[in-house]
């Protein structure tokens, strides 16, 4: 948890100081998942793919139609948090991974 606390705060810090050439974007989410998916599907083992794509949805599940701006640090707790309920750590962990993975692509791309 630590390192997602430390990510989030870096989205604020970054989302703070972005200047005039970041893209401004009204990219949800679900969009975004999908093109991030299509990009990164061939570096996933197909024995690992459907575990990414479970962990994918349960993201849009969540976070759907909101704007990738949009999605806030309390946010992504409160999504950990719900999730988190009667599930094994590793499964929360597992998510987690994919989904920071997914947001972190999302932020390098200036979506964010």
């Amino acid at each position: 948890m630590a390192n997602l606390n430390n990510f989030m705060f870096k989205v604020k810090d970054y989302n703070k100081n972005k200047s005039n050439n970041i893209v401004n974007s009204n990219i949800t989410f679900n969009e975004y998942a999908d093109k991030w998916l299509k990009e990164y599907h061939l570096q996933i083992r197909k024995l690992d793919l459907p575990i990414v794509i479970n962990n994918i949805n349960i993201g849009k599940y969540y976070f759907g139609q909101k704007r990738l701006k949009d999605i806030t640090s309390l946010d992504y707790q409160q999504f950990l948090m719900n999730y988190s309920l009667g599930r094994k750590k590793s499964s929360v962990e597992q998510a987690n991974s994919i989904i920071q993975s997914l947001l972190k692509s999302a932020l390098n791309k200036k979506y964010i």
